[in-house]
């Protein structure tokens, strides 16, 4: 089996591979998604994996890989619930490894991370950043106490690797079929991000790319002739150089079965060179409309490069109602609709979750 899911984790990431035998299935998971999404959405999905593989409450339930793929709090927060809740008392779970990297192991100047990151007064500084970099330079503690919580509950953290970094601290995983292929970071975009955190700590922290951008993972999934590429936040000149670099490309062209969108569909992320280079069957986008993800520009960008003549479906983690009232559903909707304003045929090629469906996408064929 081959299952590709996307728990509606609001604005964040929260995603599930399934593989390994029917009978005996295996989980990797992928980030936790913002605060409130283990409560509403990832916990009760891991107690219905739990009854579906016959566990009673003492049942151990096992997960191959834990994988976060950067520190911002929309990707973290529900994996230190998840942990937290493991660490007072809720025993009846196992992790086998993490991949992750956390910014003060990649930077080595914890130091100066605080020093950049905090005034004396224990606040963040930088107040005429974006809301999302500020947010993502909040998340450096979190961090901290992900990698913590992680020693505390003895799971063993990137195949004991310090950090990891394509093409030459990548550790092994092939399990029950699913091959895994760390893709970015690179070591020389972390060189170049260092020394440009050491020169002009405010200026880079106020970057909205540049923390996720240095440690955020991107991965390559495959099971069975499939594939996923994971892509967490990443800028997209990384994923494409770590796609070339790891002989993904073929004439400058890459297709994979899923393309998990960068950073919710951002526009700064989702290039046309990506687009162009990186064709996929099934395009995912977790987002709900904040932060304006996913951006009008990105769709129509895809549509246009795509073109109507070609198959491929837009999966979207949160359905688009023209009644909602929050800011971010108004958004979400006001976004879509641009888009299918301009380009009429998009609409029949999207796929939404509701509250209690999750997208679920099924390669095992």
């Amino acid at each position: 089996m081959f299952v590709f899911e996307a728990l509606n984790a609001k604005f964040g990431d929260c995603l599930l591979l399934h593989f390994g035998d029917t009978g005996a299935p295996r989980l990797v998971l992928i980030d936790g998604g913002p605060k409130g999404v283990f409560a509403d959405a990832l916990y009760p999905r891991l107690q219905e994996l739990r009854e579906e593989r016959g566990l009673d409450d003492t049942g151990l339930f096992k997960t191959d890989l834990l994988m976060v793929s950067h520190i911002d709090d929309d990707h973290i927060h529900g994996v230190i619930d998840w942990l937290t809740s493991m660490a007072v008392g809720d025993q009846n779970w196992e992790i086998s490894e993490c991949w992750f990297n956390s910014f003060v192991d990649v930077l080595k100047r914890s130091g100066k991370l605080k020093t950049a990151t905090v005034d004396q007064s224990n606040k963040l500084a930088y107040p005429d950043a974006s809301s999302e970099a500020r947010s993502i330079v909040a998340s450096v503690p979190q961090g901290r106490e992900l990698r913590e919580t992680l020693r505390l509950l003895g799971i063993r953290v990137n195949g004991g690797k310090e950090i990891l970094y394509a093409p030459d601290s990548v550790p092994e995983f092939s399990k029950g079929g699913l091959k895994l292929t760390l893709l970015a970071p690179n070591q020389k975009a972390v060189e170049r991000l260092e020394q440009k955190w050491e020169s002009t700590p405010a200026k880079t922290a106020a970057l909205d790319n540049a923390v996720e951008n240095l440690s955020s993972l991107v991965v390559m999934a495959e099971s069975s002739g499939a594939s996923v590429l994971l892509t967490g936040d990443a800028r997209a000149d990384f994923i494409l150089d770590g796609l070339e670099n790891a002989g993904y490309m073929t004439d400058g062209k890459c297709h994979v079965d899923i393309l998990k969108l960068p950073h919710h569909g951002s526009s700064r992320n989702c290039t046309e060179e990506l687009f162009r280079a990186v064709e996929a069957s099934h395009y995912v986008i977790s987002a709900n409309g904040k932060y304006d993800n996913p951006d009008t520009e990105t769709l129509c960008l895809l549509a246009s490069v795509r073109g109507e003549a070609s198959e491929f479906t837009i999966h979207l983690t949160n359905e688009p109602n023209e009644y909602e009232t929050s800011p971010e559903g108004k958004k979400l909707f006001q976004n879509l609709s641009r888009a299918f304003e301009q380009y009429p045929w998009l609409e029949a090629r999207m796929s939404y979750g509701v509250p209690g469906a999750n997208v679920s996408i099924d390669l095992s064929a």
